[in-house]
């Protein structure tokens, strides 16, 4: 599978792993149930590093379906841009995350951990859907082109 290819496949990982594993961390951290606060932990940082993966296989998959129209060009910079933002607080947020692991008393670093991660994964959502536009509504990275085989019965 040509690596342009994977950015679909790997999107999915940083929008799952992030959203449920910051949910459940500020839960955890919130009742303060520190053991399981760090496991979830464990799926934010899985989730950045995966945001960071996307970000890299989209570059890549960008590439190769160059030249675009105009609207699918401004589409796909509205995308770009929501990721760096995505990657950008994404980092800060970890930031946060370990200031809170080395300063639980510190309040502060909590709520400041858990604004920060709101709007993280807010961007991510607007991120997500600046994808599905780029492929629904501009058939970025498809063969629009070109018509679909036909199904056969057997498998």
């Amino acid at each position: 599978m040509p690596i342009h290819q994977i950015h679909p496949i790997v999107v999915h990982f940083p929008i799952a792993l992030l959203l449920v594993g910051f949910l459940l961390d500020g839960l955890f951290l919130i009742l303060a149930r520190r053991a399981w606060a760090d496991v979830t932990f464990i799926l934010v940082v899985l989730g950045i590093a995966g945001a960071f993966a996307a970000g890299f296989t989209g570059e890549v998959a960008e590439h190769a379906i160059e030249p675009l129209a105009e609207p699918t060009k401004a589409a796909l910079k509205a995308h770009h841009e929501f990721a760096g933002l995505v990657n950008f607080f994404g980092t800060g947020m970890l930031a946060l995350r370990l200031l809170v692991r080395l300063r639980p008393a510190k309040r502060l670093f909590l709520a400041a951990y858990l604004a920060i991660g709101l709007g993280t994964c807010a961007l991510l959502g607007v991120t997500a859907r600046r994808g599905g536009v780029l492929v629904y509504d501009h058939g970025a990275g498809t063969n629009t082109g070109h018509p679909l085989p036909q199904a056969s019965d057997s498998i």
